[in-house]
């Protein structure tokens, strides 16, 4: 089988704490690898926006539709690779379809046509923290907005008047 490896760092301090896409990538080769996987390309990138990370998303996607055979799609852990449901219904229909298999390393977990109830269970639990977490992080943001505001300090950058 033919293999997508996606790797993503989110922040610096993941960065730090030696969680780098150097590592992240050492560690999906050498699973296909030893799974006698094929890699087919990788998606790597740090620290991205939202909008880079879902191009890259579809990317991955149009790529899995556009084979003739299932993929497996190799990624650290679930939030590296979706933070939504609505990604989760495009993943779903190919699962479904069996067009590709889902390894998720930290998690051990192997997401494909036949996975069991606990299984999906346990994929559908990790896209709901990763949603919670960036909810948090909005949340947070928005809280120190109005904190800022209410001191009477500015909240961007202060323009220049002509």
């Amino acid at each position: 089988m033919k293999a997508i490896i996606f790797t993503r760092v989110a922040t610096v301090e993941q960065l730090n704490l030696g969680q780098t896409l150097k590592a992240q990538l050492a560690r999906a080769r050498d699973y296909v690898k030893k799974n006698g996987f094929v890699i087919k390309s990788e998606y790597n990138f740090n620290a991205c926006p939202a909008i880079e990370k879902r191009k890259k998303f579809e990317l991955v996607i149009n790529e899995i539709k556009s084979s003739k055979e299932k993929i497996a799609v190799v990624t650290e852990t679930i939030d590296s690779l979706q933070r939504n449901f609505k990604e989760n219904i495009v993943l779903d229909e190919l699962r479904k379809a069996d067009k590709v298999e889902l390894h998720f390393l930290r998690e051990n977990l192997v997401i494909n046509a036949n996975s069991s109830n606990l299984e999906i269970l346990r994929w559908d639990m990790g896209i709901m923290f990763a949603k919670s977490y960036v909810q948090q992080i909005r949340d947070n943001a928005k809280r120190a907005l109005r904190e800022k505001i209410e001191r009477g300090e500015h909240i961007g950058r202060p323009r220049k008047i002509k």
